[in-house]
Parts: C-alpha cells; sequence; structure tokens
C-alpha cells in the first residue's frame, strides 16, 4: 500500500488570505493527492495549563512536508529538516520557497481606479515595519508620482488592534480630517482598512463623499459587516496555494530542492462597494456621465445616451472626456462593462452564456470576442486563472 504524504498546515483561517490559500491546496490534493492533511486543532480542543494553551509539537507527527503561515517559522519545524513553503506574513523568510503579493500590479489596479472615478488627492495607509504593506504604499506612490500626483502617507508602527476610540484610531482620523478633500486612500488590507473607516467616522468624515477607501485581500467577513461596505482589491489566493502545493510534492518527492522560490499572490480584480462608490469630478457634466455609465454597465449602451445624461452636445462632451480623463467616452463604456464582466465571472456561478444573456448580448460567442479583444484571454480562461468563488 502506497504511503500517503503527511503535511501539516499552518494557516490562519480567520482571515480570506488562509482561506483561499487553503483551498488551492485542498484542490491540488483533489487532483494529485491525495495528501493527509493535519492542522492545529482548534482553541476549544486545545489542553490547558494554567490558563495557557499547550505548544503544538508537529515533530510528533511524523511529517513529510509544512506549509506554514507565520511571521517565523518556529525553531521545531525547521529542525525537522523537512520541505517547508512560508506565508509572507511580515518579511520574506530566507532560505525557502515564500508566497508572496505582487505589490506593484495591486498598486497600479488602485492608483488606476481611483484615476478613473476622476481623484487628484490620494493617501495610502499601512504598517511602517510589514514588508507588504511598504512595498504596496511605494509602489503605489511611485505609480502616482509616474502619473503627475504626490501621495499623503500615514504608516503604523506596529499593527494595532485596538478599539477605534484608542490612540492610535484618533490620530489616524485626525490625519485624515486635515488633509484637503475630496481624497482617495489606498489602505494595505482589509483590516486596516475597517480601521480606517472606524477613524473617519469618529472624526466626522464622511465615506465615500469626503475620503474614498479601498482595501486589499477582498475578505468578505470584513468588507461587507462595516457601514458602508468597503471596496477591496481580490487576490488569486486559491491559485498561490495551488501552486504552493504543488510545489512542495516536488520538494517532497525530490524533484525540486528548497531554494528562495517565489509564488506570486496576483490580483484578479476589484471588488467596487459603496466605500469608493462616488465621482471625484468637479465637472458636472462628466460627472452625470460616468455615473451613467457605471449605473448602466449591465446594458449595452452607446455614445448618444450617454450624451443625453448631460447637459452638453457630443462633441463638447467627448472633449471633456479627453481633457480630464485622457479616454473616450467609449473607451470609459467598455471599460466598465469589461469591469462588471469580470466581477460577474469570478465572484458568481453564473455560465458564460447566462453573463452573456444578463448583459444583453445573444449568446456566449459574442460576449467571448468582445471580452478576448480587451483582455487578451477568453471568459472561460480569465475565470478559471481568477476564480475566487467555490465551483463544487
Amino acid at each position: 500500500m502506497t504511503k500517503l504524504p503527511r503535511v501539516i498546515v499552518q494557516i490562519d483561517t480567520s482571515r480570506e488570505c488562509g482561506r483561499g490559500i487553503f483551498l488551492g491546496i485542498a484542490k491540488h490534493c483533489r487532483l494529485y493527492g491525495p495528501w493527509q492533511l493535519f492542522l492545529e486543532p482548534p482553541s476549544y480542543r486545545l489542553s490547558h495549563v494554567g490558563g495557557t494553551p499547550q505548544e503544538f509539537h508537529p515533530e510528533q507527527w511524523l511529517a513529510d512536508g509544512f506549509i506554514v503561515s507565520r511571521p517565523e517559522i518556529p525553531p521545531e519545524i525547521i529542525r525537522t529538516g523537512l520541505p517547508i513553503i512560508g506565508i509572507d506574513v511580515r518579511d520574506i523568510i530566507p532560505g525557502m520557497p515564500n508566497i508572496i503579493g505582487d505589490s506593484v500590479l495591486i498598486a497600479q489596479m488602485a492608483a488606476n481606479h481611483f484615476l478613473s472615478h476622476g481623484f487628484r488627492r490620494f493617501s495610502y495607509c499601512g504598517y511602517a515595519d510589514i514588508r507588504w504593506s511598504r512595498e504596496r504604499g511605494e509602489s503605489f506612490i511611485d505609480h502616482l508620482a509616474d502619473a503627475g500626483y504626490s501621495t499623503e502617507t500615514f504608516w503604523i508602527p506596529e499593527p494595532q488592534f485596538s478599539l477605534p476610540e484608542q490612540e492610535e484610531s484618533l490620530r489616524l482620523g485626525e490625519w485624515l480630517r486635515m488633509l484637503p478633500k475630496p481624497r482617495a486612500v489606498l489602505v494595505c488590507n482589509d483590516d486596516l482598512s475597517r480601521e480606517v473607516l472606524m477613524a473617519c467616522q469618529i472624526a466626522g468624515i464622511r465615506v465615500p463623499d469626503e475620503v474614498a477607501i479601498l482595501g486589499v485581500d477582498n475578505d468578505k467577513m470584513i468588507c461587507l459587516l462595516t457601514n458602508p461596505p468597503l471596496s477591496s482589491i481580490a487576490l488569486d489566493f486559491e491559485q498561490a496555494g495551488f501552486e504552493a502545493a504543488r510545489l512542495l510534492d516536488q520538494m517532497m518527492s525530490g524533484a525540486v530542492q528548497a531554494q528562495d522560490q517565489r509564488i506570486t499572490l496576483n490580483p484578479t480584480h476589484l471588488c467596487e462597494r459603496l466605500s469608493t462608490d462616488v465621482m471625484a469630478v468637479e465637472d458636472a457634466d462628466i460627472a452625470n456621465a460616468l455615473r451613467y455609465i457605471r449605473e448602466h454597465a449591465k446594458q449595452v449602451i452607446q455614445v448618444d445616451d450617454v450624451v443625453h445624461a448631460t447637459t452638453i452636445s457630443r462633441r463638447s462632451l467627448q472633449m471633456k472626456f479627453q481633457q480630464v480623463l485622457g479616454r473616450t467616452i467609449n473607451d470609459e463604456i467598455r471599460r466598465a462593462r469589461i469591469n462588471h464582466i469580470c466581477y460577474l465571472l469570478t465572484e458568481t456561478n453564473l455560465s458564460i452564456t447566462q453573463i452573456a444573456l444578463e448583459l444583453g448580448y445573444s449568446g456566449a460567442e459574442h460576449i467571448s470576442r468582445f471580452f478576448s479583444a480587451e483582455k487578451g484571454m477568453t471568459a472561460q480562461e480569465y475565470r478559471n486563472r481568477f476564480r475566487t468563488v467555490s465551483n463544487t
């Protein structure tokens, strides 16, 4: 009887990152396994001595490999000498494969989104001592600088898990209150994005009218429990988990040696909710046109339909779009429509035919041609690569 690989997975599944990575690992096991997966027991199953949970001793589990999400790999795991995949919680763990986010692409997606909404004032809020947080902020600053804009920053020395009434949230709210508005704020992740929102509420700042807030991770358990709900950039956690499991499989078989391999965590799409549902455009005609396009992204609309939502001529509106936004009305219609298709492909289980019919196309072939021309891949290829909902 073939011995099944025994893999210990130490991942915090209370957040979207850990849950998605674990689903990717499970998918690899279904397709190429099976493995015996061992998780840390839940807190209610841990025995306590003097009120303190006993330590977890993975060396007693006779494991063949580890996937670990910790600021540092525990010494007892390193002592086993077995294959290990690290997940970048605070910094890259040297000498072993790591899952790391693509900070440049995340920042570009955020900056382009804010610019498309007409924002000209920008801020970034993140943790100063966490590598991926710093890199996201630096990339955001660089991308906006290339577009001719400066970025205000607020760096938190250590992750704060305090109540918003405490000093850090008050200081954050005061910083935001003093800045010129309207303003777009990218926050390093959804946990801190929620704190920024609460700081705005304490300071009497209206979201999104005065400050638009965008986080990263698209953790629905955070984003949907706030008022207003938080917009966020979705990352392909499941694909990263799948790639991590594939690499670990190769390491356990001896086909690949552990080095500094990088498994890249890519942004898939931006899920816009009410925290960024605003147009920061002073020109009323452009603002009305953009609002009309966004509200009718599910419908087949033409340039003339957009013009009728304003008080000026088609030629004047086209000129304003080019001057203020640097693109045509038709460009904006296509962009809004593609963004909505991407959302339906990644966030729902609707078939491509159902999506096509919902958006007014006569069939899947028509939406596929439109999507391929814009994205350089078919709708099915995009769904397979970036899907964030289970199809089981």
